[in-house]
């Protein structure tokens, strides 16, 4: 939905930035919902590794999206 309204805004390079992350972290990005839903109903383990994993594209997506927000906003 974020890189459809980049797009029709005309921000086109956002958009391509924001849906290339979210192929590049469609498996992790899966993972983190699952641990959201999870740690509501219950208890999962992830590895050390996975969860290293996680905190750096949950880093990575908060870089993106400061930088889009400057890019757009100003």
């Amino acid at each position: 939905m974020l890189t459809k309204i980049l797009e029709e805004l005309g921000f086109g390079v956002e958009s391509n930035r924001v849906r290339d992350f979210s192929k590049r972290y469609r498996d992790l990005l899966g993972d983190l919902d699952s641990a959201y839903t999870m740690s509501r109903y219950g208890v999962f383990v992830y590895s050390k590794d996975d969860v290293i994993k996680m905190a750096v594209a949950c880093k990575d997506l908060h870089k993106l999206l400061e930088e889009v927000e400057n890019s757009v906003v100003g």
